[in-house]
């Protein structure tokens, strides 16, 4: 992991704010604004109607979100919750980690996002039966740039030795 510069206090508006593609929601990546390498932190501005990530837990990783503004709906392991301004969870590594969080109410849900960025990841998302194997890019940084990412259907396994010689 290459070195980032330390840098001093940054101010939220002079953090890129990225669309989230095909969705009136927005984030801004912050990790790599304050010169994080191994913390990730999205302020995250979900818009009435959506979701931020399917339901999913990670293998590598831990997270945690603190909701900032507004009221949304955090699906868990042992069911749908709703939160508000000042509500925060952690989801541990592995399966009882598993959460999805979406936007039911008519106004925005601003909420900001915490994890650790160790890499080589796996992320698990249940509902659909995919695996997403990723790894090599910056905390925080651009998926788009990561030297290895899959999503694989778990439905479609190998064994160990096939297509090799042996």
């Amino acid at each position: 992991m290459s070195e980032s510069p330390l840098q001093g206090p940054v101010h939220l508006d002079d953090v890129e704010k990225r669309s989230m593609p095909g969705s009136a929601s927005w984030a801004r990546q912050m990790g790599p604004a304050m010169g994080a390498q191994e913390l990730g932190m999205n302020m995250v501005e979900l818009a009435p109607g959506e979701s931020f990530c399917p339901y999913h837990y990670h293998l590598g990783n831990e997270e945690a979100l603190f909701v900032l503004e507004g009221e949304g709906v955090l699906r868990l392991e042992d069911g749908e919750h709703t939160i508000r301004a000042g509500h925060f969870a952690a989801f541990p590594r592995g399966p009882k980690g598993a959460h999805k969080l979406r936007n039911d109410s008519a106004s925005p849900l601003r909420v900001l996002f915490i994890s650790t960025m160790m890499e080589p990841d796996v992320c698990i998302y249940p509902d659909s039966r995919k695996a997403n194997i990723f790894g090599g890019s910056a905390p925080g940084g651009n998926p788009d740039s990561r030297h290895y990412a899959k999503i694989l259907d778990e439905d479609a396994v190998l064994t160990y030795w096939d297509r090799e010689d042996h």
